[in-house]
């Protein structure tokens, strides 16, 4: 393992625990997404880990915006906008998958940034 891998897994650690510490995600939900974070890079590299760190970034944009309204007609989130374990998985578990089974096949891996 190269020291880029091992600043990359300890980035995805931290970025878990910040996201379980600022209400983001429930503790199995920081477990699973660190997860799903690292099978990502394994496969993908860091392109793939980009791309799901984007769409977690807008998932939670989404969740918070107009929360009010959302509430008032009984459509906001339940655990206050916390993504839960099964969240994260039914979002990101195909292409964790994914990334873990190109991750043992090299020639279908794509190329590290």
């Amino acid at each position: 393992m190269s020291i880029a891998e091992i600043i990359i897994y300890l980035i995805l650690l931290l970025g878990s625990a910040f996201s379980y510490t600022a209400k983001k995600l429930t503790l199995a939900g920081a477990i699973t997404g660190a997860i799903v974070g690292a099978l990502m890079y394994k496969g993908a590299g860091l392109t793939g880990l980009l791309i799901l760190a984007a769409f977690f970034i807008v998932a939670i944009w989404a969740t918070k915006w107009q929360v009010a309204k959302k509430v008032a007609i009984g459509a906001a989130e339940e655990n206050k906008g916390r993504r839960t374990a099964g969240q994260v998985l039914a979002n990101g578990g195909v292409a964790a998958l994914l990334g873990a089974a190109t991750g043992y096949i090299p020639n279908m891996q794509l190329p590290y940034l």
